[in-house]
């Protein structure tokens, strides 16, 4: 069963200003499309090149400047269940990038920074 699910992303006008490459921007985009809808984002680096049409390499160089820069975190979990380990990480957005989380604003106020500041695709 394949339910294909509608994620919107939104770009911060004041990303911008960061100094952030074209890449990186999709990226972060993608990971915030998951912040804004209460998920977090377990989206491995191929499905990150196959999405935006790029080599896995790219993704990974740009995943290192992005934690570098201070605007991801990647967290590497393991799971165990019954004697079998699998490894999985999860990427979130620092404050550095963070805007418009449930978590940090209320609903009506991140209603309204999207209204004001948001680009939405």
């Amino acid at each position: 069963m394949n339910k294909q699910e509608n994620l919107y992303a939104y770009f911060y006008r004041d990303w911008y200003n960061k100094g952030l490459k074209p890449v990186e921007l999709l990226i972060l985009m993608e990971i915030n499309s998951y912040v804004n809808n209460g998920r977090e984002c377990y989206m491995t680096n191929k499905q990150f090149a196959d999405l935006f049409n790029v080599c896995e390499k790219t993704i990974s160089t740009t995943m290192d400047e992005l934690e570098k820069k201070g605007f991801i975190k990647r967290n590497t979990n393991l799971v165990s269940d019954r004697g079998q380990h699998t490894k999985f990480r999860t990427i979130t957005l620092t404050n550095k990038v963070n805007r418009g989380n449930k978590e940090t604003q209320t609903k009506e106020t991140t209603k309204q920074s999207r209204l004001n500041n948001d680009f939405s695709f």
